[in-house]
C-alpha cells in the first residue's frame, strides 16, 4: 500500500498534545536514507499504524488488549508488533508469565518525519544518494511487509531466511504443531508453512517433541544444513543477488 504521510502526521501531532515533553526533540545523529525508508516500511500498513494511533490514545496496552479492540488474531497482531518493536515505534515490557504489554516511543516517530523533511527540503541531492540503497540478504527474499516471498535456490540464502524467520517466534515459548504453522504462514506469502517448519527443525533452529506435537526454540542457534537438503515449492522467481 502507499504510505499515507497525513496519517502519521495524525499521530504525530496526537502524540505531542498527550506527550507534551516530546515537543522538545533533537536528533542527536543522523538518520541515513537507508534507515529512513526501514522506517517507513515499518509504517506503510494501515495495521500497524491504528496500532500507534491506539497505543497514543490509551497508553500501554497488553498484546491481547489490542488484539481486541483491533479485532486481530494473535499471529497477526504478534506480527505487526514485533514489526513496530524492531524500528523502534514501540516499547515491548514483560509483565507476568508470557504476556507482554506495548507503549508507544514518540521520539521516534517525531525523529523519522523530521528526517523525511529534512530529505525532501534538500535541493540538489547527490546523484549517488538516490540510487536504490542495496538490499539486505534477507530482504531479497520479502516484501514490504517483512514476509518471505520465495523459497532461494542457494544454500546460504535458504540458511538467511530460516534465521530471519526463527527471529519471530518467542525464544522461551513452547508451541504446538498449529502455532507454528499459523505463525509461518503470517511470515510468508507462498502458503508452505509445513515445509518451512519442517526446514527450520531440519536446520537446527527449532526443535521438538518426538511425535511434534510441541516446539520450541533452539537457543543461540545457528542455521545447519540437514542432508538431503529440505527443497519447497517455488513461491516465484527467485531475486538476483
Amino acid at each position: 500500500m502507499i504510505l499515507c504521510y497525513a496519517q502519521i502526521r495524525i499521530i504525530s501531532i496526537s502524540i505531542h498534545m498527550i506527550h507534551p515533553a516530546s515537543e522538545e526533540f533533537d536528533i542527536q545523529r543522523t538518520i541515513g536514507r537507508g534507515e529512513v525508508l526501514a522506517r517507513l516500511r515499518a509504517l506503510a500498513d494501515d495495521t500497524r499504524l491504528a496500532m500507534l494511533a491506539l497505543l497514543t490514545q490509551r497508553g500501554e496496552l497488553t498484546a491481547k488488549e489490542i488484539m481486541g479492540e483491533l479485532e486481530l488474531s494473535q499471529p497477526m497482531a504478534s506480527r505487526h508488533l514485533k514489526y513496530l518493536h524492531s524500528t523502534g515505534y514501540v516499547l515491548e515490557r514483560r509483565l507476568t508469565g508470557a504476556t507482554k504489554a506495548y507503549s508507544v516511543v514518540p521520539l521516534n516517530v517525531a525523529t523519522t518525519l523530521q528526517a523525511v523533511e529534512q530529505l525532501l527540503a534538500v535541493s540538489t541531492p547527490n546523484k549517488r544518494d538516490i540510487r536504490p540503497a542495496q538490499r539486505t540478504d534477507v530482504e531479497r527474499f520479502t516484501d514490504a511487509q517483512g514476509r518471505i516471498t520465495v523459497w532461494p535456490t542457494k544454500q546460504r540464502d535458504k540458511q538467511y531466511v530460516l534465521e530471519y524467520l526463527v527471529k519471530q517466534f518467542e525464544p522461551d515459548r513452547v508451541y504446538s504443531e498449529r502455532e507454528v504453522n499459523d505463525l509461518l504462514t503470517e511470515w510468508h506469502t507462498f502458503a508452505d508453512p509445513v515445509s518451512l517448519r519442517r526446514a527450520l527443525y531440519e536446520y537446527g533452529l527449532l526443535n521438538r517433541e518426538r511425535d511434534g506435537s510441541r516446539y520450541w526454540v533452539v537457543k543461540h542457534a545457528v542455521a545447519i544444513p540437514p542432508r538431503p537438503t529440505i527443497e519447497l515449492r517455488a513461491g516465484g522467481e527467485e531475486p538476483s543477488a
